[in-house]
Order: structure tokens, then sequence, then C-alpha cells
């Protein structure tokens, strides 16, 4: 007798958490459908070509890669940019 009222106490105690996991799970599954939806109509609809790099750039490409040269480049420039604005802010600013 005592453990059925304590089950019926630890149910009617997590209802809470019964409650929110049921709503969680109702959010889950209205996402789920709207990205089932959305692959749906991804699929039915017709998607436009890609135009593809002009010829001259795939031949520059294969005597010097761009590609590689623009990803290390990038973060030095971006790095010394950051280097002179901060400079400039420590002169402006650190110096008072």
């Amino acid at each position: 007798m005592i453990s059925i009222l304590t089950n019926i106490f630890e149910f009617i105690s997590n209802l809470p958490q019964y409650i929110l996991y049921a709503a969680e799970t109702l959010i889950n599954l209205f996402f789920t459908a709207i990205q089932a939806l959305w692959e749906v109509v991804a699929k039915l609809l017709p998607m436009p070509a890609v135009p593809g790099p002009p010829e001259f750039i795939g031949n520059i490409n294969w005597y010097y890669p761009l590609g590689t040269v623009l990803s290390i480049m990038a973060p030095i420039v971006v790095s010394f940019i950051s280097w002179l604005a901060i400079k400039w802010i420590y002169t402006k600013v650190g110096n008072t």
C-alpha cells in the first residue's frame, strides 16, 4: 500500500517535469516538421545552375594557387590591421 502511495506521490511531484518534457517534444516535432517540409520543397523546386569560374581563373589557379595564398595572407593582414588599431588606440588613450 505504501509503495502505491509513493508511486502516486512521485508521479504528482514529477508532473511539472513531464509537462516540460512534453512541451519540449512538441517543439522539437514542430521544427522537425518544418525541416521535412523545407526538404520536400527544396527537392520539388528546380535549383538554378551555379555558374563555375571562368576558364582563365582555373588556369591561373593551376599554376599559382590563389586560395592557398589568400588563406595564408588573410590572417596576417587582419592581425596587422588589428595591431595598428590597438597601437592607435593606445597612443590616443593610453598616454593621457
